[in-house]
């Protein structure tokens, strides 16, 4: 009897099946995209890979930084920026803008920050290195934990004192030929500017 009564629920479990595939071919068939389909696709997608590509800064400052690749050193190398046309963009001096950026009583709000290179989504901390403004980077040019000995690639921290940047790399993270690009980052008011630094790694 068993036997019988599962008999029967599977040929009304099939026959259901049939049934709902006929009534309903759009389920058992593949869509097969029409050509104003596949545009829009891809429009879509043009649209999404250029807000990943924009930054979002009214001014960028391009700078390459070559270090010596090492596997147990500690690096540092110096980079200058340009705080005139910083400071000409914000409207005020350059004394202001480096009084700012440090945090010094009266001076300017200035706020560093840090983009992304994955997402180029804003990273409003203003540093997790031991400086007032800087970052440590990960080998996807994205902003990473402190001294991280699985993400660290190296890191670019401002030295208020003498205005530059102190860059370097954790030592055995990073190979001859690696290249990142991140992007330090300052805003006052409405104003933002991108510091674009691209790290490029060489032999001895």
């Amino acid at each position: 009897m068993k036997r019988i009564c599962h008999l029967y629920i599977m040929l009304f479990s099939l026959t259901i099946g049939l049934v709902g595939c006929g009534d309903n071919t759009g389920f058992c068939e593949e869509h097969v995209l029409t050509q104003d389909e596949i545009a829009e696709i891809a429009r879509q997608d043009s649209i999404n890979e250029a807000q990943q590509n924009s930054i979002d800064a009214d001014l960028i400052l391009e700078y390459t930084v070559e270090d010596v690749v090492s596997a147990s050193s500690w690096t540092s190398k110096t980079l200058e920026i340009d705080l005139d046309t910083i400071a000409e963009l914000f409207g005020i001096t350059t004394d202001e803008l480096a009084a700012g950026i440090a945090g010094e009583d009266g001076a300017p709000e200035i706020e560093g920050f840090a983009i992304e290179a994955t997402t180029h989504d804003d990273n409003s901390v203003a540093s997790n290195t031991s400086g007032v403004w800087g970052h440590w980077w990960d080998t996807s040019g994205d902003v990473c934990d402190t001294y991280n000995q699985d993400t660290s690639a190296f890191y670019a921290e401002w030295n208020d004192e003498d205005n530059v940047f102190a860059i370097g790399q954790y030592p055995g993270h990073l190979s001859v030929g690696d290249s990142i690009t991140v992007l330090e980052c300052l805003k006052y008011n409405d104003l933002r500017v991108a510091v674009q630094i691209t790290y490029i790694v060489t032999a001895e």
